[in-house]
């Protein structure tokens, strides 16, 4: 799966979307903490969003951030999006969706929100 012509793809795929907006955060991130959002809120889920700095890994030049969401109803359950990963814990599943492991940000973020309506049952 993992060759040079699916990485180059991968790579100019990602370029913008690892760039950092206006907010410092990253497009993905931007766009996928938007769905996160419209899909609680379309269901009248309250949650708490935390942001947070740290260093990227990959360039410790640069600070990007960490978006991390709580449901109300359930603390235990939570979001976590990276600048180039997303994660959660949901009723005791969790999953870590990883860049490199999607070609594009929009199949990575597609599956996220799959799998996160599947769990809720929304």
């Amino acid at each position: 799966m993992f060759n040079r012509s699916w990485n180059r793809n991968h790579e100019e795929f990602w370029k913008t979307s690892l760039e950092l907006n206006s907010e410092g955060l990253s497009n993905f991130q931007s766009e996928l903490l938007d769905k996160i959002k419209e899909l609680l809120n379309s269901n009248s889920i309250k949650f708490i969003e935390n942001k947070s700095e740290h260093y990227d890994l990959d360039n410790s030049d640069r600070i990007v951030k960490m978006v991390n969401i709580i449901l109300n109803d359930f603390p235990e359950s939570q979001f976590w999006i990276y600048n180039d990963m997303a994660e959660y814990e949901l009723n005791k599943i969790h999953h870590i969706y990883e860049e490199w492991g999607y070609l594009t940000p929009v199949e990575l973020q597609e599956w996220y929100i799959k799998n996160v309506r599947e769990i809720l049952k929304i």
